[in-house]
């Protein structure tokens, strides 16, 4: 497998403490449409593939937080099935709620690990990993790749998304002079209002700047006061987070499916 010249450092976080993060933070999840199994349908189509039949399919989403991703989905597709996992309680007891609210039977969220999943849940056409990917131990990369391997049907389709080196460059540095700042601070809010503060004295300081690379930063620290709690907590200031680049994924996809017997089309 190729790796960066500066190889992402493998962080050990236990379940129990990723859980609390979002807990006390909440993660404020939307709809993605690129995840829809339409597109993703479409896509593999398009890629050559014989994709699933989506008016009747099986929908895995890990870090599904409060299911707003796939609410709407088993809302337009009522003929399908949807599962999400993840290990927020608070974020599942909401999704519940809404759930039950909307009198959906097509939908379950369960607070399970995307590595231990209940093997009663059975096998699925699309699995959707949205904002998973750089943001676990390498461990639980590894597991997800398991997990397909274990849990995707024949012609099934998988969405991972993370982020990607070099676009990562400019907010990587950003992130790297946050951490040093605000990483001995336990509470959170006290973690997001060091954060914002620093972002802007750096972001709106100081004089003209000496080289074009110093105001792609300074923007970088605009930006950064304008996020919404959620979007500083749990990416700029998240611990692991480790972009990669595309040709990376790729051979740990391949190097994972290899090690499990599986060979990629």
């Amino acid at each position: 497998m190729m790796t960066t010249a500066v190889p992402p450092i493998a962080v050990t976080i236990p379940n129990t403490v990723l859980a609390e993060r979002y807990d006390a933070i909440p993660y404020a999840a939307v709809p993605h449409p690129s995840t829809h199994p339409d597109r993703l349908a479409t896509v593999a189509a398009f890629l050559g593939m014989d994709p699933p039949a989506v008016g009747r399919c099986r929908v895995l989403e890990v870090g599904c937080s409060d299911g707003a991703n796939l609410i709407p989905m088993a809302l337009g597709l009522p003929e399908s099935r949807f599962v999400g996992c993840d290990l927020s309680q608070r974020a599942l007891d909401a999704g519940r709620a809404t759930i039950a609210t909307l009198g959906l039977t097509n939908v379950t969220l369960v607070g399970e690990d995307l590595a231990a999943l209940a093997p009663e849940h059975g096998s699925f056409d699309f699995i959707i990993a949205h904002g998973v990917y750089s943001w676990v131990p390498p461990h639980v990369r590894d597991a997800l790749f398991a997990l397909a391997a274990r849990r995707l049907a024949p012609n099934g389709v998988m969405y991972v998304s993370f982020n990607t080196f070099p676009g990562c460059r400019v907010r990587q540095a950003a992130w790297e002079v946050l951490h040093l700042h605000v990483d001995r601070i336990e509470d959170p809010r006290a973690r997001l209002d060091a954060a914002r503060g620093l972002a802007r004295m750096i972001g709106e300081g100081g004089g003209k700047a000496q080289h074009d690379s110093d105001e792609a930063v300074r923007a970088e620290f605009r930006a950064i006061t304008q996020r919404t709690d959620s979007a500083l907590f749990h990416d700029d200031l998240a611990l692991p987070n480790d972009p990669v680049y595309f040709h990376e994924f790729v051979a740990h996809a391949v190097e994972q499916f290899a090690r499990l017997g599986l060979l990629l089309a």
